[in-house]
């Protein structure tokens, strides 16, 4: 039969108290002052269960964090040389096609306002000459 954990006791018991209708954060509280542990300490047993329940990492089976950065050799220092200045070099080509797209645009808007001066003009001087 397998030992039952502090962890598993925490829970256990955290989650009869809750189903009985006690908030969690008043479990908490009870459940720390009957074992004289901290509330951290007991929420910190509740939720690794919990996670262990759930099929999440534990401190045993999985590393939190950021991954150990590896020794860097000489050819993983070029790899990553070419890749930043293959990525610099997509960068450009992404700079340039935004800009075309930004000209189209502004031409575009241009080619209409130069299509439509003449019909302004029109109506403005009709608007004017109503006035007079």
């Amino acid at each position: 039969m397998a030992k039952i954990t502090e962890a598993e006791k925490v829970y256990t018991e955290l989650t009869a108290l809750t189903e009985g209708g006690l908030s969690f954060a008043d479990a908490v509280r009870k459940v720390a002052a009957d074992t004289g542990k901290k509330e951290g300490a007991i929420r910190a047993n509740y939720y690794n269960h919990k996670k262990k329940l759930e099929g999440g990492a534990t401190a045993t089976t999985g590393r939190r964090g950021r991954p150990k950065a590896q020794p860097l050799t000489v050819d993983g220092a070029l790899a990553q040389a070419r890749a930043i200045l293959e990525q610099a070099l997509q960068g450009i080509d992404r700079e340039v096609d935004a800009v075309k797209a930004e000209l189209e645009a502004v031409q575009a808007r241009h080619d209409a306002l130069v299509a439509s001066v003449k019909d302004r003009k029109t109506e403005l001087q009709q608007k004017i000459k109503a006035l007079s």
